[in-house]
């Protein structure tokens, strides 16, 4: 079975920012949003360029509001998330993603093995077009 059979059963619209949105813009989609698990930092015209998830804002909640913070944060993150102030400045990237073609199951595979919950969805120019969240992969799978 194939990515583009199930993956606008859960989420519609995909969750995409701009490259420039303020960081707290960003969070008050995760508070608006709370069944997404990640944002798409896109360039104009949905073009994919990173992602933000929500473990990361959570992260940098801690850093920018002075919090005191476990030990896992690496002095590089500290760093970086101490100044960031727009998207572009917290999105991991290169981001992960599948397309529509892509099989189903492999794309389970790809959400564990990087212990992720939803990919976004590109078309052959890269530009976002869906939401792959790992609850349609499971509720298919199980299905079938």
């Amino acid at each position: 079975m194939k990515v583009k059979k199930v993956y606008k059963t859960i989420t519609k619209d995909p969750p995409i920012v701009n490259i420039n949105t303020p960081l707290r813009d960003v969070v008050n989609f995760f508070i608006e949003h709370p069944i997404s698990r990640s944002v798409y930092v896109c360039k104009e015209d949905s073009y994919l360029v990173g992602i933000i998830s929500a473990y990361f804002v959570m992260k940098s909640t801690l850093i920018l509001k002075g919090i005191n913070a476990e030990k896992r944060i690496s002095v590089s993150d500290m760093i970086r998330l101490s100044s960031a102030k727009i998207a572009s400045d917290i999105m991991i990237s290169p981001p992960l993603y599948v397309k529509e073609e892509d099989n189903l199951a492999d794309a389970l595979i790809f959400m564990v093995s990087e212990r992720i919950f939803e990919l976004p969805v590109l078309d052959e120019k890269g530009k976002v077009i869906g939401d792959l969240n790992f609850l349609e992969v499971i509720k298919r799978l199980w299905e079938l």
